[in-house]
């Protein structure tokens, strides 16, 4: 009988109901894909193309729960692929339908099941998410960050590691600092902001910082003074040549749902937001090169006399 391994992780707590990832999966783990037996398709239910593919994989890291094999095993997985055919990409047609399966790519395994078998929790169902084994950095820092309740230490925190974290971290930072946000916004805010604006942080941290903070003000009833200081924070990132990847979901997103109750209706007038005209006229100017939707309605909110 094997014996059972447990993670480096066990100060992650189980959260189940959680926005993150790491605190949400039962197991957290990295592996190699090292080998891989190629199978033609063939035609699967409904005309699909269908083919099932042997990998040989070695777990690398056990991050999170417990393992029935030790890190260093290789063990083989079978997983399901489909596709319309070799010239057309559809929707979501499964986890592993999407992924690549090269011989060297590494994964972080993000995975919610009773099993201890890797092959088992790798499977379509368990296995929720694969990211870049690279990730495995946001997990390390989740795990150094615990128990994580002190918002203003963790986001000091966040701070001296941004270069180094990405996305999952982010979603961490939130689901920990999001009921302080919620009481004490003020305080919370400018350390928030900080993060967003920092140039050498990573794209992805920035991202979910940004994402997490727009899914909080929806929880508000938006006061006046936060709907002000997030829209001046969300159009001062970007004027950031460093936050250029941002910029479509800036414009489209979080500064949109910012100053607009819907299309058409503003929530506040950009005089409040900019008592300044020169500083509406230069934001103005930023957003005549895009061509994105709301683009020209954020123009015509700073235009406004």
């Amino acid at each position: 009988m094997s014996s059972v391994v447990e993670g480096a992780g066990g100060q992650l707590p189980l959260e189940p109901q959680s926005t993150s990832e790491i605190l949400s999966a039962t197991h957290l783990f990295t592996v190699a894909i090292v080998g891989r037996d190629d199978v033609p398709w063939g035609t699967g239910p409904g005309g699909m193309q269908q083919r099932t593919l042997r990998l040989q994989v070695e777990l690398l890291e056990l991050l999170k729960g417990s393992l029935d094999v030790p890190p260093g095993t290789r063990f083989s997985l079978e997983v399901v692929q489909k596709r319309v055919s070799a010239f057309i990409e559809m929707d979501y047609m499964g986890l592993w339908s999407h992924a690549d399966t090269a011989p060297g790519v590494r994964y972080l395994v993000v995975s919610t099941g009773a099993s201890q078998s890797p092959a088992k929790l790798m499977q379509e169902g368990p296995c929720k998410r694969l990211f870049d084994a690279k990730l495995a950095a946001d997990v390390h820092a989740a795990i150094a960050a615990e128990p994580g309740t002190n918002a203003s230490r963790l986001l000091q925190f966040a701070y001296e590691r941004r270069a180094k974290v990405d996305e999952l971290f982010g979603r961490y930072l939130w689901a920990r600092i999001k009921p302080a946000f919620l009481k004490q916004h003020a305080m919370v805010l400018p350390l928030i902001v900080r993060l967003m604006h920092a140039a050498d942080a990573t794209e992805g941290f920035r991202r979910s910082v940004a994402d997490g903070l727009d899914d909080a003000m929806s929880d508000l009833h938006e006061p006046d003074d936060l709907v002000i200081a997030v829209a001046r924070a969300y159009f001062e990132m970007l004027a950031q040549p460093e936050a250029q990847p941002l910029h479509d979901d800036l414009i489209e997103g979080y500064i949109f749902n910012t100053v607009f109750i819907d299309e058409g209706k503003s929530r506040i007038d950009s005089h409040r937001v900019f008592p300044n005209a020169a500083d509406r006229q230069r934001y103005a100017s930023l957003l005549k090169d895009s061509d994105q939707e709301r683009a020209a309605e954020l123009r015509n909110w700073l235009a406004q006399r």
